[in-house]
């Protein structure tokens, strides 16, 4: 199960994740990116919630990184479940902020 929520403000767009951040949510997860991106703010995607992810998710996230023409800020604390998945992957200080 997973849960993506979104808010926005004037400074910028965030996005909340919880739950098992896979394959089988990639596509929905994608098109909320690029909602996000297009409205060129500022992104925050906060991943201190998310139970487990996989390959696609990180992927996702290096192309979000890599597309956007504002700032985009990922937030994965060091307690988090999703955090030993960064450090696994090596992409932590290429993506993470937190």
């Amino acid at each position: 199960m997973h849960e993506i929520s979104t808010s926005e403000s004037e400074s910028g767009y965030r996005l909340e994740l919880n739950g098992n951040i896979d394959v089988r949510v990639a596509n929905a997860l994608h098109t909320v990116l690029m909602d996000a991106l297009a409205k060129e703010k500022q992104l925050t995607i906060d991943c201190n919630s998310i139970d487990s992810l996989d390959a696609s998710f990180l992927q996702l996230l290096l192309a979000t990184k890599r597309a956007s023409q504002s700032p985009v800020t990922i937030v994965v604390g060091p307690n988090s479940p999703a955090s030993k998945w960064f450090d696994l992957s090596g992409l932590r200080h290429e993506l993470a902020t937190a």
